[in-house]
């Protein structure tokens, strides 16, 4: 028995001209998936019009002869995204603007439905591409300014970036050299927001070499000086290959300095005690023996005789050496005021750099001398370790609970007796002393901080002018 089920046929209802459809008119399709509402022009689909996919896609804009042709407007439903733009033969051809359904946007040439020559696209967290385009990536010369603010402009194949470029961070830092998909390969230099600097070797986005350890320079076991005297101190910072790192600068390090540390015996003290002991935490050392911080600062290399010097030049300089006379004796006690004043201005000009050390202990809130590595090399010139009681010496002796061997052998003598220095005597005692390199770089960038560096300081007695016998 045949189907009483009507069979479904293409039909047109609208304008007709010659037996063909002309003007306006609609046109359903007998598989149904298509329904075309607009203009018509000798048969064919010509002018504007809206063509409605089963699944509520659609593309209304201009039609000639029976295509898709000119400019028009697509939405896909099941994706979501949208065009606007340019069309040939049906597919997008020429300049358009794609929207896509998670807020990304590409703006720019089209070809066969494809992304081909210029075009910007800003993706959906904000990063925007602009430059030239081949089968929908990035190909060519062009810029990708990150949300976060930093800028890449250099060259793309197939989408990464390949090739030379350059990179700025929003910090401030820049990579310039090479590339290979997307990341730092083959020869290039990084500046860092911290100011280091890297130039060299790069593979599969890191460096090549990295930074790894401080050693003394000339594998020098410790540093030595002798007393009231500046020293100088150089260190090479060595890769992991054990060779001096010339391919980096600017790394900042920071250097202090430490006296040894005898424990104390804590069963003998009070609580007033135990609380006055964690003003200065002794520091762990390798060489078996904990510090507490000693003062060094950086010190001009004026003597005395240089400020004597320049005492008799400021004196000289108001008159002070004229030739005395009866007319100025009633004038001499004045005189000698100002004459005292003006040493007592120059000495404090002199010193006003050196810190305070007095028993506030503030140098222990200030930071040490700096030095920034250039070309694996760090270097401190003018150090120089003033006399400090140490607090825990002057403790013992206020305080009888505490146990003796808490005092510091340095500045000792060969009784145990501690030394005193006079006035006059600026440097430590002679003695061992710890020097502290630490790495004090803003490590914000992906570069990382080194260990502390320990080595110690010999300061020796200055040697005596041998006395000359008198023969009689």
């Amino acid at each position: 028995m045949p189907s009483s089920k009507p069979l479904r046929t293409n039909y047109y209802t609208g304008e007709i001209s010659n037996q063909l459809r002309d003007g306006f008119g609609v046109y359903v399709y007998k598989n149904k998936f298509f329904r075309y509402e607009g203009d018509w022009a000798k048969g064919k689909k010509h002018g504007h019009g809206k063509l409605i996919m089963a699944d509520g896609s659609y593309y209304e804009g201009e039609f000639k002869d029976g295509e898709i042709e000119g400019h028009g407007f697509r939405k896909w439903q099941h994706t979501g995204h949208s065009y606007s733009g340019e069309f040939r033969a049906g597919e997008m051809h020429g300049h358009g603007v794609m929207d896509y359904a998670d807020g990304s946007q590409y703006k720019g040439q089209f070809e066969n439905n494809c992304r081909q020559g210029g075009g910007i696209f800003v993706d959906s967290c904000g990063n925007r591409y602009e430059g030239t385009w081949h089968n929908n990536k990035q190909n060519g010369a062009g810029t990708l300014i990150f949300q976060n603010g930093d800028v890449f402009e250099g060259t793309f194949v197939r989408g990464s970036r390949q090739g030379d470029g350059l990179l700025r961070f929003q910090n401030g830092g820049y990579y310039t050299g090479q590339w290979h998909d997307d990341k730092f390969s083959g020869e290039g230099k990084i500046v860092y927001g911290s100011g280091v600097e890297y130039t060299g070797l790069w593979l599969n986005g890191g460096q090549a070499l990295n930074a790894k350890e401080l050693v003394l320079t000339d594998s020098r076991k410790r540093v030595e000086c002798t007393e009231n005297q500046n020293f100088a101190v150089k260190f090479n910072l060595l890769d992991q290959n054990g060779n001096v790192l010339a391919e980096e600068s600017g790394r900042k390090f920071e250097i202090s300095a430490g006296i040894k540390y005898a424990a104390q015996n804590k069963s003998h003290q009070s609580l007033l005690e135990l609380i006055e002991d964690i003003e200065e935490k002794p520091i762990a050392t390798p060489f078996g023996y904990d510090v507490l911080p000693y003062p060094l600062i950086l010190q001009d290399d004026a003597s005395e005789e240089d400020m004597q010097s320049l005492v008799d030049m400021t004196i000289t300089e108001q008159g002070e050496k004229a030739t005395p006379s009866d007319d100025v004796s009633v004038n001499r006690k004045d005189d000698t005021d100002s004459i005292s004043h003006t040493r007592e201005f120059v000495k404090q000009s002199l010193e006003e750099t050196n810190a305070s050390f007095d028993d506030s202990r503030s140098w222990l809130q200030n930071t040490g001398p700096i030095s920034v590595a250039l070309e694996g090399v760090v270097t401190f010139e003018n150090l120089f370790l003033p006399y400090f009681a140490p607090k825990q010496a002057e403790d013992t002796k206020s305080k009888k609970s505490r146990d003796p061997s808490a005092v510091s052998s340095i500045g000792s003598d060969a009784k145990g007796n501690t030394a005193h220095k006079s006035s006059g005597d600026k440097g430590a005692l002679p003695g061992e002393y710890v020097l502290l390199v630490k790495d004090v770089t803003d490590h914000a960038s992906c570069e990382s901080r080194l260990d502390t560096f320990f080595t110690t300081l010999v300061i020796g007695a200055p040697k005596q002018p041998k006395k000359s016998k008198t023969k009689i």
